[in-house]
């Protein structure tokens, strides 16, 4: 199993959190904690390898940019009183926004970098 396949394990991990939201606002630490274990393999592990490989550049940066937005929306949940109306509506957005990203990640961006970069490569880049 490489990288590529443990962040994509994340992803289903973190989508089943977000779900487990709508009933249970505990498991939104839970969920926290996984995307932020989760930005930083990407940023630390996979993009700077993809850099030092000069590959899927283009699509990094906008990879970045969505791990900034991400990690913003998050900082504004953390800044309000969990499960009040205004929470709840921001989560809303952020969860639907989130979700996007995940699905965008699998079916565009993952199969570049797949595409892009040798198999033992991604094989060595492990959790």
């Amino acid at each position: 199993m490489n990288l590529i396949d443990h962040l994509e394990q994340s992803h289903q991990v973190q989508r089943e959190l977000l779900l487990a939201c709508d009933t249970d606002l505990s498991s939104f630490e839970e969920f926290r904690n996984e995307l932020l274990w989760h930005v930083e393999e990407e940023e630390s592990v996979l993009f700077t390898t993809l850099l030092a490989l000069k590959v899927c550049t283009k699509d990094l940066k906008a990879a970045w940019a969505e791990h900034a937005k991400t990690l913003a929306h998050l900082q504004e949940l953390d800044k309000l009183p969990m499960g009040t109306k205004y929470w709840n509506e921001k989560f809303i957005e952020f969860k639907a926004g989130h979700l996007a990203h995940l699905e965008e990640e699998e079916e565009d961006f993952f199969p570049v970098v797949r595409r892009s970069v040798e198999g033992k490569i991604l094989r060595d880049l492990k959790r």
